[in-house]
């Protein structure tokens, strides 16, 4: 159940919502609302959200994060945002 909240999504919707969940997976709708507490999930409260179909994805975003987190000695790490892809 978690693992379908975090990435597949129910056709062409931008989230799951509890009812949709909680008959996809065959329990109950509170059992999906104590689930999404207890894990502080909040699926409806995401305001956008882009999947990447690029299959070097994930291994990109290892090396940016690794930029940030341990970045070369004296370097300057920049990041700069496509504003035909923002969201504003």
């Amino acid at each position: 159940m978690l693992a379908l909240t975090c990435s597949e999504l129910p056709g062409e919707v931008t989230h799951w919502t509890g009812r949709a969940l909680a008959q996809a997976v065959g329990i109950s709708l509170r059992s999906v609302q104590r689930i999404w507490d207890a894990h502080r999930l909040q699926p409806h409260r995401v305001r956008s959200f882009k999947r990447s179909n690029d299959p070097a994805f994930a291994g990109k975003v290892e090396d940016i994060v690794g930029l940030y987190m341990d970045p070369p000695r004296h370097a300057v790490v920049l990041s700069l945002d496509d504003p035909s892809t923002s969201s504003g």
